[in-house]
């Protein structure tokens, strides 16, 4: 009786260790305010305007580009 109340103890200061640890790593984690898409954390999203397709001339059922403008550019984003 002993032994398997031991091991009961010993699992439980485990798990209870463990929970604590993963608590203080999950609260450390900060993340700057950024738009949607731009990482993680609190988000807003973005302003989408001028949305232009370009059909594939094959096939025009698949779609080989995409071009649109956003309200603000994206955070790191770098034109070139």
């Amino acid at each position: 009786m002993f032994k398997s109340s031991s091991r009961l103890v010993f699992a439980m200061l485990s798990l209870t260790i463990m929970a604590a640890a993963v608590y203080g790593f999950a609260a450390a984690n900060t993340v700057p305010t950024s738009k949607a898409g731009d990482g993680a954390g609190v988000v807003s999203g973005y302003t989408v305007s001028s949305i232009h397709y370009n059909l594939n001339a094959t096939n025009p059922r698949n779609i080989d580009s995409v071009t649109f403008n956003l309200d603000t550019a994206p955070y790191g984003w770098k034109h070139h």
